[in-house]
């Protein structure tokens, strides 16, 4: 007995359960030439969630403009990035700035930029 309810895949999110930022790419590991897109969901219950943040190494956070506390699938490109190892964290924040408290309303992976490309 199977409630069809029930059943939760990436390309479906569901809109209930725990906030949830999830990265697609890159991949843990992955290396580039120049540039990265990163391609990011959010979904579950998102009422608590005020703004989503991306940040890239230790730089400062870049508010995402296009997540209006609704479920969301979409990229941001960093186009031109530094010879090196990178970490980019995204993240949902409440209404006073606060990190929400739901481990999955974080999400961070780490790649390598090894050449710029021409």
């Amino acid at each position: 007995h199977v409630h069809l309810s029930s059943i939760r895949t990436n390309s479906y999110p569901w809109r209930y359960g725990n906030p949830t930022v999830s990265i697609y790419t890159p991949e843990e590991n992955e290396k580039f030439e120049g540039g990265v897109t990163v391609n990011y969901a959010v979904y579950g219950d998102l009422t608590e969630a005020d703004k989503l943040f991306i940040r890239l190494n230790d730089e400062d956070p870049i508010e995402i403009q296009s997540f209006t506390g609704a479920q969301i699938a979409s990229e941001y490109e960093f186009p031109r990035l530094a010879r090196q190892a990178h970490t980019v964290k995204i993240y949902l924040v409440n209404s006073s700035g606060q990190l929400l408290s739901e481990s999955r309303a974080q999400s961070s992976v780490a790649f390598t930029v090894e050449s710029q490309a021409l």
